[in-house]
């Protein structure tokens, strides 16, 4: 069992995750791997039922996750980096 713990340990950190569960580039701003994998599965996330989770589609179920000043709503420049790192994660 201890074998399993340790390599399921470097397995996570060679994927880019930390013991928190959140990817190495996320810090405060954006969404884990983890979190990204679960807004594609997610049938609440898919606003029109298309059967694909679009960058528009993340900001309107997950806002939150690129708040960075923390006001609650997303100006213009958080929008735009919001959308350009989702775009880079292959959300349309």
């Amino acid at each position: 069992m201890r074998n399993f713990t340790k390599t399921f340990a470097i397995a996570l950190i060679a994927l880019g995750a930390t013991a928190g569960g959140a990817s190495a580039d996320n810090g405060r701003f954006g969404l884990s791997i983890f979190e990204r994998g679960k807004l594609r599965m997610s049938y609440f996330a898919d606003r029109n039922h298309d059967g694909r989770v679009t960058a528009e589609e993340v900001l309107l179920t997950r806002p939150d996750a690129f708040d960075r000043d923390g006001d609650g709503i997303l100006n213009a420049a958080e929008r735009g980096v919001a959308l350009q790192r989702l775009r880079r994660h292959r959300f349309d």
